[in-house]
């Protein structure tokens, strides 16, 4: 059987959001994250990225 690859906890290696409120953008294009296609929408950042709503960290 494969061993699994074990993770440290959440926070020792990712970095934490401080609260406040985030906007949320998704881009179109390679799947690492790179936008590569302008959609014809509203809501862009001008990189090619777009608004999709907003979270609140507490």
């Amino acid at each position: 059987m494969k061993q699994r690859k074990t993770y440290p906890p959440f926070g020792v290696n990712v970095p934490t959001l401080k609260p406040g409120t985030y906007a949320v953008h998704v881009p179109v294009g390679k799947a690492g994250g790179t936008p590569v296609i302008a959609l014809p929408l509203t809501g862009d950042d001008g990189r090619r990225r777009y608004k999709v709503g907003q979270i609140e960290i507490r």
